[in-house]
């Protein structure tokens, strides 16, 4: 509690960094914040709404302590439940779900784009091979050695050949978990983003019209919608002295040694 820290230090601090890359590269920074986000935002929300549901059932008010490396690590379940029950260190790029197999792995296409491929299971991965005319690799989904290097190379050479455009044609029809790679430009531009209305836009008084990231949870009973633009830069500064008890003799005060 005594050092500082950003998102980096805590997801570095708890492990995830150090699984996030190639295999023979160094760690990569995600794209996004998941400590400040998932290890402290959502831990904090998460632990709020489970007290109120208790002092509506109790009365009872409670102190909540949210950290942010407590929840980085938390996000560790899978690696580190092995890692505990077996003592077997997750190596970066090496496991399932992190670049180990062919059937669940990012390639580049002939455009310099890319493609992500989670034909995790089974009915995914024949698919797959089915498409693309190799049914002789349904057998090597999982196989290992020097095998499954020259199976992930045999993929990538695959992808090179066709731009991302055309894949995403080519893999329309086909349940195979095989989808782009999209720009932020494409995401707010793409059919199913705009449906689950995750681009929103609002009149603000100053700045006109603005576009804002939608809110994920949709609720039967209750819209989950932005109604309002943020408040400016000391909006209610003075509402909020006078709700605390100053006069407006004190405001004026406060105005005049610029303390607002």
């Amino acid at each position: 509690k005594e050092r500082s820290g950003h998102d980096i230090n805590y997801i570095g601090l708890g492990g995830i960094l150090e699984l996030t890359g190639p295999r023979e590269g160094d760690p990569i920074i995600p794209g996004t914040q998941i400590a400040d986000i998932g290890g402290g935002g959502m831990m904090a929300a998460i632990a709020i709404l489970a007290a109120i549901v208790h002092r509506e059932k109790t009365g009872e008010g409670q102190y909540l302590d949210v950290a942010m490396h407590d929840g980085v690590i938390s996000w560790l379940s899978i690696h580190a439940g092995k890692y505990l029950l077996d003592k077997e260190l997750p190596k970066r790029g090496e496991m399932h779900l992190s670049g180990r197999y062919a059937c669940y792995q990012v390639y580049s296409t002939k455009d310099g784009r890319h493609m992500s491929l989670g034909a995790l299971e089974p009915k995914f991965w024949m698919n797959f091979c089915e498409a693309i005319g190799r049914k002789d690799l349904i057998y090597k989904q999982f196989i290992e050695g020097e095998e499954r290097l020259q199976l992930i190379k045999e993929i990538q050479d695959l992808f090179k050949t066709k731009p991302q455009k055309e894949w995403i044609d080519f893999f329309k029809n086909v349940d195979a978990c095989c989808e782009p790679i999209l720009t932020l430009e494409e995401v707010f531009q793409h059919p199913h983003v705009l449906h689950r209305k995750m681009l929103m836009e609002y009149e603000h008084p100053v700045e006109g019209k603005i576009r804002q990231v939608g809110n994920p949870i949709k609720s039967s009973q209750y819209p989950f919608e932005i109604r309002s633009p943020s408040p400016s830069w000391g909006e209610h500064t003075m509402e909020v002295l006078k709700e605390v008890g100053y006069s407006e003799k004190e405001i004026k005060q406060f105005k005049e040694v610029k303390a607002i």
